[in-house]
Parts: structure tokens; sequence; C-alpha cells
């Protein structure tokens, strides 16, 4: 996972190239808010999920953040869910599609 600058979104199209008055204070506000995020990690373990597993994960959690193996990190129809491995926790935004429940990372 790398975080994704200006320059980058300017690189891909997503924006126009134009200079912003602000530019660089948009910059390094973004850099500031992923400061203590890993810029690659490596996928250890996903959890996968269906809609009738009725997962929910535990509140308190933050992406990134350290894990020890058999934390009770949410729960299901079936009862708790532990963590296999120790690791980073990364939680994709949650949505209705996809099933993706959660990541276990460590740094690249």
């Amino acid at each position: 996972m790398r975080l994704v600058y200006g320059r980058h979104l300017k690189w891909l199209g997503a924006i126009d190239n134009h200079d912003h008055p602000w530019e660089d204070n948009y910059r390094e506000l973004l850099k500031s808010f992923n400061a203590d995020f890993p810029h690659l990690v490596k996928v250890l373990f996903r959890h996968t999920v269906e809609p009738q597993h009725q997962f929910r994960m535990k509140t308190g959690y933050a992406n990134f953040q350290p894990i020890q193996k058999g934390e009770h990190l949410s729960d299901s129809v079936d009862g708790p869910v532990h963590a296999p491995i120790g690791g980073l926790i990364f939680m994709p935004l949650y949505k209705q599609d996809g099933n993706d429940g959660f990541f276990i990372v460590s740094k690249a």
C-alpha cells in the first residue's frame, strides 16, 4: 500500500495538472494524516466474510494498530473471531459488496 499524493493523482489523470496556491499546504496536511502508517505492507492473512456470517468488528480498532495472536477481533454468527497470527490490523472500508473482513499485515 502506498500513499497517493498530488503528483501521483496528476500522473494518473485523476486531477488536472495545475498549480493551486495552497497545494504545498494540502500535500503536507495529507502527509501528516498518514505519518504513522507504513508506506508498503505485506499481507499475512485475509479474513473473508459473507452476508450470512453477520460479521461485526469489535469497536476501538484503528488501521495498522498492532494486534496479538489470539486477540478477539470480531464476532460472527459462528462466535468470536480471534487473530490467527500477530501483526498489524488493516480494515477495509465497510460497504455492502465485497467479502473482506480484515487483513493482518506487516511492514514490507
